[in-house]
């Protein structure tokens, strides 16, 4: 994608992993709008084992990190806030929904 192919051209001309690291979070943010979006509009469309699996496996990742440097626990944590959101939104959908999102 041309997403990882920026980040690694990035990585290359600043000689360091952290800004590319840095854009990809970025990307995968951006990527991840739409289904926060289709999760909160419809919960339903969305497979709430998968997603439960995905929230706890993040939250389990947290206790991996062993050192908590800015580089290390960055992904995990923007991981299971991202994650656990689109977690949260299909195990506990709102009733009546009529937000204009």
């Amino acid at each position: 994608s041309i997403g990882a192919g920026i980040s690694i051209i990035t990585w290359i001309a600043v000689k360091s992993p952290l800004p590319a690291l840095l854009l990809n979070i970025a990307i995968l943010m951006l990527g991840a709008i739409p289904t926060i979006r289709k999760a909160y509009r419809d919960p339903s469309s969305e497979n709430r084992l998968t997603w439960a699996l995905f929230g706890l496996g993040c939250l389990v990742n947290l206790f991996a990190v062993e050192k908590w440097e800015f580089a290390i626990w960055i992904f995990p944590v923007f991981a299971l806030a991202f994650d656990g959101t689109i977690a949260a939104l299909v195990l506990w959908p709102r009733k009546n929904l009529t937000a204009p999102i």
